[in-house]
């Protein structure tokens, strides 16, 4: 009986530990952020303003201040950058298919662009 409690202790842990390496979290170095894991080993380099979740898991937008006070933003999913430097506030994510949102002046939501990307389907699957 013991080796059994013994057995799944021990699974539970090492389950727990891998798990743990996948999730990616904002991480800030100095003044800019990245991605990193909970072990604090930096995935994707701190070259960001802001990092933000997106509303998918493993998602996250990463926000560039330009020189007009604009920002342009990277969509990134785990430790890879699939759209780089769009002005888009925001990133709809479907299977197989992004759409970037921008807004106007009047607040308004303005859908500019639909990204299609056959590698999308290794990424999202």
């Amino acid at each position: 009986m013991k080796r059994i409690g013994l057995f799944i202790i021990l699974c539970l842990w090492f389950t727990t530990k891998v798990r743990a390496q996948d999730t990616l979290v904002p991480m800030r170095v100095k003044d800019k952020y990245g991605l990193s894991n909970f072990d604090k080993d930096i995935k994707v380099k701190p070259i960001y303003d802001k990092v933000n979740f997106s509303s998918r898991p493993h998602y996250f937008i990463g926000f560039t201040k330009k020189k007009n006070n604009r920002f342009v933003t990277s969509l990134l999913y785990k430790d890879q950058v699939i759209i780089k430097n769009k002005p888009y506030f925001d990133y709809s994510i479907y299977d197989n298919l992004i759409i970037g949102a921008d807004t106007t002046f009047q607040k308004t939501i303005k859908y500019h662009s639909i990204f299609y990307n056959e590698k999308m389907q290794l990424y999202t699957k």
